[in-house]
This record gives C-alpha cells, structure tokens and sequence, in this order.
C-alpha cells in the first residue's frame, strides 16, 4: 500500500492503492444514519461528510467530517480531517 502525505489526501488527481490483491476481506456493520444537514448558509469546498453531521452557518474547505459531527455557528474548518461525534464551536 502506497503512504500518503497528510496534506495531500483529499487531492483529486491521487489514486491509492487499496490492496485488492489481498485474499482478505473487511467488513463493517451497517449504520441506519439520518442523512447530513445543512442549515443557514454554509460554504463547503472539496469537502466530504459522514452521515449525520449538522453544519450550520459554517465554512469547510478540503475537509473529511465524520458521521454525526456537529459544526456551530460561524465556525471555519479548512484542510482536517475531523473524527466521528465531534462537536466544533466557538469557545
């Protein structure tokens, strides 16, 4: 498997080898998740998101978000990758 810099993993043009050739297979369970919500105006570039996050008013740019992420009010993400129940708000 090719190593990836950080920086790089949301960049269209990479592919990664994913070890097809392997006799091995991985599973997961099923999630029944609500589909992510945007709500308010929202800005979100080359941005991906797990089901069940809220974006309210916010700004993501060249971010994964986990499933059930929440991001408050005027909150900017920009270039992270943000793990799953995350809760990001203005302190």
């Amino acid at each position: 498997m090719a190593l990836v810099k950080h920086d790089s993993v949301l960049d269209p043009a990479l592919s990664h080898d994913l070890g097809h050739e392997t006799l091995c297979t991985c599973l997961t369970p099923p999630r029944c998740l609500p589909p992510s919500k945007l709500v308010g105006t929202c800005e979100l570039q080359e941005t991906l998101l797990g089901e069940g996050c809220w974006v309210e008013n916010a700004k993501v740019v060249r971010s994964v978000l986990g499933c059930c992420t929440k991001v408050n009010v005027g909150v900017v993400i920009e270039d992270c990758l943000v793990r799953i129940h995350t809760r990001a708000s203005h302190v």
